[in-house]
């Protein structure tokens, strides 16, 4: 991974009212650079996601956030979640 600070992405994107909150892929990348596996969950509550996001984080892992939240609140959370080391 050529900078490992960039560990998260979010996208905003609207599902419908039938489709998920969000849609988030977690992916791990080795010490080489080199993907490990990819995992994509769909969530449809709030607390549930954020919990997830925050451990994956945590973890090492790369998060890219697909969601129907609104921007200014997808970018308050961007912010809290980029301080976790």
């Amino acid at each position: 991974m050529s900078d490992p600070s960039l560990r998260i992405c979010a996208y905003t994107f609207d599902y419908g009212e039938d489709g998920p909150l969000a849609s988030v892929r977690y992916t791990s990348v080795g010490e080489d650079g080199k993907v490990n596996g990819v995992e994509q969950i769909h969530y449809w509550n709030d607390v549930y996601c954020n919990c997830h996001i925050e451990s994956a984080l945590e973890s090492g892992l790369e998060v890219c956030l697909m969601t129907r939240l609104d921007k200014k609140l997808v970018r308050k959370k961007i912010k809290k979640w980029s301080k976790i080391h």
